[in-house]
Parts: structure tokens; C-alpha cells; sequence
């Protein structure tokens, strides 16, 4: 990058396309090759990425720029929209989740809450905390830091799943105005990550 291009050709199978500049990376994205498609394109362009392939029902989706706030992850994070919900407290908010899944199973998630009140940083705890209880986990680790100039906290949260297979998960929360922001990335700790690229996830973040 800029102006790179390279073509491989492969057999069948899901494969990882990602691309960096050795200071910047994008977001891969997971393209599978087989009998009803025989080939991907992977696009990268300043301050956002893109793909397309040759299969008609492909929905191209944003890979950094979120709402309200952007974030480098190594797999396209979706989302299914807004959704409703209730605080503690009885009052209204939004939700909106995005989220990916690694092939070696782990989970990068970033969402936005919209609340009817200014967020302020007492909130954070209780976001984290619920988070936790949700997952019904247990803080075990945290340290407060600044992103993009606001308060935030950084937890490690130990939780199982339904099978009682243990998970370890980083949890970042933070907040500007009506707005608390969180970011997870979760992996279970029989599997090996890749630790560059959840290190990115979190040091890239940045609330506009």
C-alpha cells in the first residue's frame, strides 16, 4: 500500500485477506472458495476497507468507521442494528452491537449505547459489572485509562460457557455525552490468539 496488488491462486477452503502497510492494518476479511465461488477481491482505500467477490448475495459492510466511533479488528464487525433496552434504573436506551468471529473461534465486539442522559464516568463500573454478570463472569484485573481524551477502564473478566469451557475476556468501556462505548475481544484459554492483532483492536480505538 498505496497502489499494491497481488493474486494467488488457491483450492478449495476459507482463507483470511488482510492487508498492511506495517504501521497501518486493515481488517481481514474471510472469503471461501469453493464449487458456487471461484474467486474473492479484497480492496483496501484510505480510512476504510472493502470487499467484494463475485457472489451476487455478498452485503458489503464498513470495516472501521462505526457509529460514533472507529476501530481497526481483524475481521469485518457487523451488526443487526439498533436495539431497545432498559437500564437498572427503569429508563430507555439503544444498543447497537457489532461483532466478528476468528476462525479459531475468538470474538472481537465493539457497541454503542444511547442513553436519555449524559454518561458519566460512575457509569463505567456499572457497565462493567453488568457486562460481567451477563457473562456471568468475574472481574479479575482492571485499570483506568483515557481514550480519546475521555475516562475509561480496562477489565480482565474470567467467565465459562454453558459447557463449562473457560474463556478470558478484555473488556474496554468508556463514554462521551449521552454515550458509553464497549469493546470486548474474548477467547477461550485453550485456544491460541494472535496477540498483535487484539492489541490493535484496543490501541486503535478512537470515539469521534
Amino acid at each position: 500500500m498505496p497502489g499494491g496488488f497481488t493474486q494467488e491462486n488457491v483450492g478449495y477452503g476459507s482463507y483470511l485477506l488482510s492487508a498492511t502497510d506495517g504501521r497501518q492494518y486493515a481488517p481481514g476479511y474471510t472469503c471461501t472458495i469453493d464449487a458456487s465461488n471461484d474467486g474473492c477481491e479484497y480492496t483496501v482505500s484510505s480510512g476504510s476497507s472493502s470487499t467484494v467477490n463475485n457472489n451476487p448475495n455478498l452485503r458489503m459492510v464498513s470495516l472501521q468507521q462505526y457509529d460514533g466511533f472507529s476501530v481497526n479488528a481483524p475481521i469485518a464487525l457487523t451488526t443487526t442494528g439498533p436495539e431497545q433496552n432498559t437500564t437498572n434504573e427503569g429508563k430507555p436506551f439503544t444498543q447497537t452491537t457489532y461483532a466478528g468471529t476468528m476462525p479459531n473461534s475468538d470474538l472481537y465486539m465493539a457497541s454503542v449505547g444511547v442513553y436519555p442522559f449524559v454518561v458519566v464516568e460512575e457509569d463505567l463500573a456499572k457497565a462493567t459489572n453488568g457486562f460481567a454478570r451477563a457473562m456471568n463472569g468475574t472481574v479479575i484485573k482492571q485499570e483506568p485509562l483515557t481514550v480519546s481524551g475521555q475516562s475509561a477502564f480496562m477489565s480482565v473478566i474470567s467467565a465459562k460457557d454453558a459447557n463449562g469451557r473457560e474463556l478470558r475476556l478484555a473488556l474496554l468501556v468508556t463514554h462521551k455525552g449521552n454515550r458509553a462505548y464497549m469493546f470486548a475481544f474474548a477467547s477461550y484459554v485453550d485456544v491460541t490468539s494472535n496477540e498483535q492483532e487484539f492489541k490493535e483492536f484496543f490501541s486503535s480505538i478512537n470515539i469521534n
